[in-house]
């Protein structure tokens, strides 16, 4: 997902939860990425995987490019 206009910073951080229900089941733990136009990951962020609901969340404090990363 890409939020704009990029690089706003937030006053307070937001919940940004990904599904995945949609992907390849792999076994590893998922992360929410920042990433580039690219999809190459800039960042990998803290976040909680809840393998039950195939979702991945992560607090985020600027507007970028997000993405599932395993």
């Amino acid at each position: 997902f890409r939020f704009s206009p990029e690089g706003l910073q937030f006053r307070r951080p937001a919940r940004l939860t990904l599904s995945y229900r949609n992907c390849l089941s792999v076994p590893l733990p998922k992360k929410v990425a920042d990433t580039n136009e690219l999809l190459e990951i800039l960042q990998v962020l803290r976040s909680l995987d809840s393998r039950k609901e195939k979702e991945v969340s992560s607090d985020i404090d600027h507007f970028s490019r997000y993405a599932v990363a395993y």
